[in-house]
């Protein structure tokens, strides 16, 4: 138990430390990660930490995060990239592997080795990439949309890689493999064979299989998964929620598992599946810290587990290869990047970010080396190139933004998730004086979005085919991915003062240049929003209640500029009064 703690304390204290020091830097937080884990490399060796294994936990960031990528591409969004996704993205794998493949067999290795290291190498790191552009806001830039069209494809192309890959197994590296299991003892025999059970079907048999899971994958996310979502949103607490989230993600990852596939592969589907759910937001909020926490863990592990020793000893093949793969795999895309007329800025922003390769590398590498594909020697070799072309690539894009060579800050335009269709205003809890409010609005012809964390209410305005989303609407990161930051005006009618106040003044200090109009349900409520920082308050009763006196006046005789007079005095008076006040207690 100490050594456990012990670890945990050596990884979280270089993570603290490291990261905002590269933040400071303009170095980026995955840079950061990067270094950490190779500065405490020796600390972990030291303390015998077992870097490989904590990798394989960290590696679920992977899978959650590329659940969420399937979260926000949406199958009509992947249709509209298709120019960039099948062309450029589709090119550059076609290439890149094709070039690396003649190089390997040049180098002398057999076509079957050849081909799976280019396969392999020809992937770029998500991570990484999503990481920095998100950072360095360039995600809605040409270069950058482009460039996560062709990660998209890359993830896509994952799919015939995994099965390709068992196919290339030379039955000179199966003849090895077993000499060494046997050598090692039975206990190793019984555990590769336990290890590959698909592999030892019949090739029908195998692809039946594989078949039958990735439709049982679709089929329940498309059929079971938002009933079952519903019932627990509706009766359950938002830790169960959370823990349902969870519970789908590692069963499915399970599953794809089980017959030999990635099970990032397998979330990503399922992301997919859910892009249009009404939970879409909620589920990607909930998992977005765990994805950013464990993606962090990996590239800790990442950086400790560069083989210092070996790197020393085959230093000069490991740096060359290196560097050929960067300039091999920047030349490709830059040159792709032009033909389809991306700007110069465009085209050096994907070459410089998707030069690397990727962390699905690490995945395949060991599916690769399993499957007696690749030899040992050469995978270790491999496993040092894909860390070394991360931790560069940071560098480069760095070192070319402080010589001043490119300028690649400008977006083409704003598009956020779901802000594609020009939605200008986001209602918060949708109160009768919401359910109004959003009537009024669309027969105006405006696009309304609302959030709202009742999903049978969320799921009667989706019924009318109206945009809404169910999730914890006082949770920042929902608003986010509802791309809140592209919305000109958001009315906050929510009943609870407690979470009122609190969505209030998160969005005035965190977007202040948003229109906001919020309703309180008395005056003490008033109160509290107007210290946060909001000026367009409805009071609902207290206005309605104005409205009664100034119509049972006139029906009593009244004359009908005085009573305005005397209610306006009244308001004026009242609510100088009102801010002075003791504020709302929370």
């Amino acid at each position: 138990m100490e050594n456990v703690l012990l670890q945990a304390c050596v990884y979280l204290s270089a993570a603290v430390i490291a990261v905002p020091l590269s933040q400071r830097l303009g170095l980026g937080s995955v840079l950061g990660y990067l270094l950490a884990g190779v500065f405490i490399s020796p600390i972990l060796h030291l303390i015998g930490s077992n870097t490989e294994q904590i990798q394989h936990y960290a590696e679920f960031g992977i899978v959650i995060m590329l659940f969420l990528i399937g979260l926000e591409m949406r199958p009509q969004r992947i249709w509209e990239m298709r120019e960039s996704l099948i062309g450029l993205g589709g090119l550059q794998i076609f290439l890149t592997t094709s070039i690396l493949t003649f190089i390997a067999i040049i180098l002398g290795l057999p076509w079957q080795t050849s081909l799976a290291t280019a396969m392999i190498l020809s992937l770029s790191s998500t991570a990484i990439v999503l990481q920095t552009l998100t950072e360095k806001k360039l995600q809605n830039s040409e270069g950058g949309k482009s460039a996560i069209a062709i990660l998209l494809m890359q993830d896509v192309a994952v799919i015939p890689m995994l099965a390709i890959l068992p196919l290339l197994a030379t039955q000179e590296l199966q003849v090895d493999a077993l000499l060494n299991a046997v050598l090692n003892g039975r206990e190793v025999v019984e555990q590769t064979i336990s290890n590959n059970v698909i592999s030892q079907l019949p090739g029908w048999a195998s692809a039946i299989a594989i078949a039958s899971a990735i439709i049982i994958i679709i089929l329940s996310g498309r059929y079971l998964t938002e009933p079952i979502i519903t019932y627990i949103s509706k009766y359950g607490t938002r830790e169960i929620f959370l823990a349902a989230t969870f519970l789908m993600i590692i069963l499915v990852a399970f599953i794809m598992t089980l017959v030999g596939l990635s099970p990032a592969l397998g979330t990503f589907l399922v992301g997919l599946v859910l892009s249009n759910s009404k939970y879409r937001h909620a589920l990607a909020s909930d998992l977005d810290p765990f994805k950013g926490l464990l993606l962090g863990l990996f590239f800790i592990t990442v950086g400790a587990g560069i083989n210092f020793g070996l790197l020393i000893q085959n230093f000069s093949p490991i740096i060359m290869l290196t560097l050929c793969l960067i300039i091999t795999k920047g030349t490709i895309l830059f040159i792709l990047a032009k033909v389809f007329l991306l700007r110069k800025n465009s085209s050096i922003l994907i070459a410089l970010y998707l030069s690397q390769a990727g962390e699905f590398g690490f995945v395949l590498l060991a599916l690769a080396k399993t499957a007696h594909v690749v030899p040992a020697y050469v995978a270790d070799n491999l496993s040092l190139t894909i860390a070394l072309s991360m931790l560069i690539t940071p560098v480069l894009f760095f070192l070319v933004q402080k010589m001043k060579l490119s300028d690649f800050s400008k977006p083409i335009d704003k598009v956020s998730s779901d802000n594609e269709d020009g939605t200008k205003i986001i209602i918060i809890e949708m109160s009768k004086f919401g359910k109004v409010a959003s009537e009024i609005l669309i027969k105006s012809g405006y696009n309304v979005m609302i959030l709202d964390s009742s999903s049978s209410k969320v799921a009667a305005f989706r019924k009318e085919g109206i945009k809404a989303f169910s999730g914890d609407t006082s949770n920042p990161d929902l608003l986010i991915k509802a791309g809140i930051q592209n919305t000109e005006v958001v009315i906050v009618a929510c009943q609870d003062p407690e979470k009122s106040i609190a969505i209030t003044d998160h969005i005035i200090n965190k977007y202040p240049s948003i229109k906001l109009i919020v309703t309180a349900i008395d005056k003490e409520h008033y109160k509290a929003l107007y210290d946060c920082g909001a000026r367009e308050i409805i009071l609902e009763t207290y206005h309605n209640s104005v409205l009664a006196c100034e119509k049972t006046l006139l029906a009593l005789g009244e004359d009908k500029s005085q009573v305005k007079r005397t209610l306006k005095d009244f308001e004026t008076t009242d609510f100088a009064n009102l801010i002075n006040r003791t504020s709302y207690k929370r």
